[in-house]
C-alpha cells in the first residue's frame, strides 16, 4: 500500500501569513486552491514487536516502548580492505525506537529502509537501567524486501527482555 508524504510547510507557513487577518478574501482562498501538493512516496516497514508484558526482570521496572529499539540490518555484507581483519559488514543498518504502552505486551515501530534491499530485522532494550545491555530473546526475522514505494508489514516477536550485564 503506498503512503503519500505532502510537503506542505512552505504552504502552511504562506498560507498562514496571507490568512492572517481577521478574515480571509475570496481572493486569498482561490489562490489557495490553486496550489499544488507534492507528493513523494516512501519505503517502509512497519509493524508491532511483542513480548509477554511481564517478560522484564525486576531490573527493567518502569521500561517503556521507547526502550525498545528495532533494527533493520542488511543481508548484503560488504568485505572492508586494508584492515587487519577485515570482518564482513552489513552495506546498511536502520533503527527507530517503538512507541506504544509497554504492559500491553506489544509495541508499534515504523522504519524507512532502501527499496528492495532485503534485510532482517530484530529488537533489543536501551534506557538508564544498571544493565550493560538488554537483550531480547528474539531470533532476527526472515529476510524481508519492501518493494519501492511501498509500506510492508513484519511483526518481530521479541519473546522476553533482560537485563545483562558484564564481568
Amino acid at each position: 500500500m503506498k503512503k503519500p508524504f505532502a510537503l506542505l510547510a512552505p504552504v502552511a507557513l504562506f498560507a498562514a501569513a496571507t490568512l492572517s487577518g481577521d478574515a480571509a478574501n475570496a481572493e486569498d482562498l482561490t489562490f489557495l486552491q490553486g496550489l499544488k501538493t507534492f507528493r513523494f512516496y516512501a519505503t517502509v516497514v512497519e509493524g508491532s514487536v511483542t513480548f509477554a508484558a511481564s517478560s522484564a526482570s525486576s531490573q527493567l521496572a518502569g521500561m517503556s516502548c521507547g526502550d525498545v529499539v528495532v533494527v533493520a540490518t542488511s543481508t548484503g555484507m560488504t568485505h572492508p580492505q586494508g584492515v587487519a581483519l577485515p570482518l564482513p559488514t552489513p552495506l546498511w543498518t536502520r533503527t527507530t525506537t517503538s512507541t506504544g504502552t509497554f504492559s500491553s505486551g506489544a509495541c508499534k515501530y515504523a522504519l524507512p529502509v532502501p527499496a528492495g534491499s532485503p534485510f532482517t530485522l530484530t529488537a533489543y532494550g536501551q534506557g538508564k537501567f544498571n544493565c550493560s545491555y538488554i537483550p531480547s530473546n528474539a531470533n532476527p526475522t526472515a529476510s524481508v524486501t519492501v518493494p519501492k514505494d511501498t509500506t510492508k508489514t513484519v511483526a518481530v516477536d521479541a519473546k522476553a527482555f533482560s537485563c545483562e550485564n558484564l564481568q
